[in-house]
């Protein structure tokens, strides 16, 4: 699962569309389920809760789109 975390948070980091997702990750049709999924059910607030909680106070490109 955390492939697909990783996978997410790039896609919204970088604004790229899913199916530019580079060949590390998995495939962009199964990151793109899980995506849809915990959005609807309420897991995606969660994980980004979790994610902007821990990466506070740490200098990163994603921390700072965040504070922008």
């Amino acid at each position: 699962m955390q492939a697909i975390v990783n996978a997410i948070l790039y896609i919204l980091c970088a604004g790229c569309a899913w199916r530019m997702l580079p060949n590390d990750f998995p495939k962009w049709k199964t990151v793109y389920h899980y995506f849809r999924q915990w959005r609807k059910d309420g897991t995606w607030f969660e994980i980004h809760s979790w994610v902007t909680f821990m990466g506070k106070g740490k200098s990163s490109r994603f921390s700072k789109i965040r504070n922008s």
